[in-house]
């Protein structure tokens, strides 16, 4: 009882606890944060792949042929179902540019860093690539609703053919320029 007089005061088991806890060091991280995320660690390389450049061109023509059922449907009026081929163009357009992002844009700047342009052009490609995804998944996400908004049916159709033109422009430089550099390493 006469131990507070002292200086000395009796912890709570609990509190002696939290003491020691926090007064544990620190463990350190696995290892150190990556300033890039492009780079890769050791035995995480991105392994060339001959089936990558035939199946982004599949999904090329795929997306295109929902986009054409998106515009089959708008001009039926058929509202039901062009909310679900633009759902279905959403996740052929998600599913691609996932497997574009992880597969050929780490591949190609992992195998070309040591080609200063090359590697600049890939760069290029994958950021102009990320804000034409952006409007992409945009325009699906506006007239998604078309049954529920009819009023969108006004802008539908110039908004439709914009981005078809942007994203075949788009597709076209990448399988006459981007898919060109796709190369096995050695």
């Amino acid at each position: 009882m006469f131990e507070f007089l002292r200086g000395r005061r009796r912890r709570d088991k609990a509190v002696e606890k939290a003491v020691e806890k926090a007064a544990a060091p620190v463990a350190a991280p696995l290892s150190p944060p990556v300033a890039d995320p492009a780079a890769m660690r050791p035995g995480q390389a991105i392994a060339y792949s001959a089936e990558l450049i035939p199946r982004l061109q599949a999904d090329h023509r795929q997306l295109f042929e929902t986009f054409d059922h998106v515009m089959q449907a708008f001009h039926q009026r058929d509202f039901p179902a062009m909310a679900a081929s633009l759902e279905k163009l959403r996740s052929g357009l998600q599913d691609h540019l996932m497997l574009e992002n992880i597969k050929l844009y780490v591949y190609l700047r992992q195998n070309l860093a040591h080609e200063p342009q090359d590697h600049q052009l890939v760069t290029s490609f994958r950021k102009e690539m990320d804000g034409i995804g952006r409007e992409a998944m945009a325009f699906v996400e506006k007239y998604k609703r078309i049954a529920e908004q009819p009023s969108l049916a006004d802008s539908f159709e110039s908004d439709a053919e914009r981005v078809r033109q942007i994203v075949a422009d788009r597709m076209s430089r990448e399988e006459a320029t981007l898919y060109q550099l796709y190369q096995p390493s050695y």
